[in-house]
């Protein structure tokens, strides 16, 4: 129903609100929820929307709601589930089961598919500041300052802006629990690549966590304990169940084995030839007539023309040109 601004005048506030209350049966909330639960997922929020106002105004838009703690799924997880084994033994007790995990390094943690999408800082800003200009402008009406049509132009902007809003959200959600997933694979894959090492290597101290419940659990302490530590936010995945594998190995007194030091014999190198110039008629640059003659090159006088004398033909011939 559209009203101009003489029949609005004479009628009472509650009167206009009976009247508009009829045009907003349509809740684009219960709508959007339903949607949301087809697909299997929860509302955006964790809790509902405020929508108590919508009937204040002409066509009464939905408002967003300001969200006031983030939810889990808005924000990247900070941490990989699970500070225990993974593969837990045939009958494993509450106890074994993993948790909560240590922080993975980024730099080793997968990303999902490459799709991120983050919240902009100022995201809770950006939503009271849509549900004030409703407000504002929903006052500014009531008090004869907008028109209907005025009105009308400035909601459905402001429900443009709250479905951008929206949307944001939705993608920030999506991409953090596609991290999750990731980084729950990756933990997974780390726990189970350790524990068949550490059920075969007698340098860690051989424990066999998929069958061994008791030193699951030690383990599972360990790596928690770890995983709580100040300073051990940016460890790789690897090093906590390292680290607290050595515990439980120091913990049980279980023997390890140092690595065998490399006993290969290094070839004697003295003999080896380091450059062409250690080859014999390898001088390099060297000029080899130069070199014939350089004990004549240093006589002078009488004793050079002797030398020079003593030579044949051939080699004084090949000295003359040399020089």
């Amino acid at each position: 129903m559209s009203l101009n601004d003489d029949h609005l005048r004479l009628l009472s506030d509650a009167e206009r609100e009976a009247m508009e209350a009829d045009e907003n049966d349509y809740d684009p909330e219960e709508d959007n929820a339903a949607a949301l639960a087809a697909l299997g997922r929860g509302p955006l929020d964790a809790a509902e929307e405020d929508e108590g106002d919508d009937a204040d105004a002409g066509k009464g838009k939905p408002e967003p709601s300001t969200p006031t703690e983030p939810t889990e799924t808005t924000a990247a997880p900070a941490a990989a589930p699970a500070a225990a084994p993974a593969a837990a033994p045939a009958e494993p007790t509450d106890a074994t089961q993993p948790t909560d995990a240590p922080a993975p390094n980024p730099q080793t943690a997968p990303q999902a598919g490459g799709y991120r999408a983050e919240l902009p800082a100022d995201y809770d800003a950006q939503v009271k500041a849509n549900k004030d200009a409703v407000a504002a402008a929903r006052a500014k009406f009531n008090e004869g300052e907008l028109e209907q049509a005025e009105l009308d132009a400035e909601l459905d902007r402001l429900q443009d802006e709250r479905d951008q809003l929206r949307d944001m959200k939705t993608r920030a959600t999506v991409s953090a629990e596609m991290q999750q997933q990731s980084t729950h694979q990756a933990w997974t894959a780390t726990i189970n690549g350790f524990f068949e090492e550490a059920a075969q290597s007698a340098e860690l101290g051989i424990v066999d966590y998929r069958k061994d419940a008791a030193k699951q659990a030690d383990l599972d302490a360990m790596v928690r304990a770890l995983g709580a530590a100040p300073g051990n936010e940016h460890k790789p995945m690897r090093w906590f169940l390292e680290e607290g594998h050595r515990r439980v190995v120091a913990l049980h007194g279980i023997a390890t084995t140092k690595k065998p030091a490399d006993v290969r014999r290094k070839p004697d190198a003295s003999a080896v030839v380091t450059n062409l110039a250690d080859v014999p008629g390898g001088a390099g640059d060297a000029d080899p007539v130069s070199d014939e003659f350089a004990e004549l090159d240093k006589l002078t006088g009488l004793d050079y023309e002797r030398a020079l004398g003593r030579l044949s033909e051939d080699k004084r011939a090949q000295y003359l040109r040399s020089l």
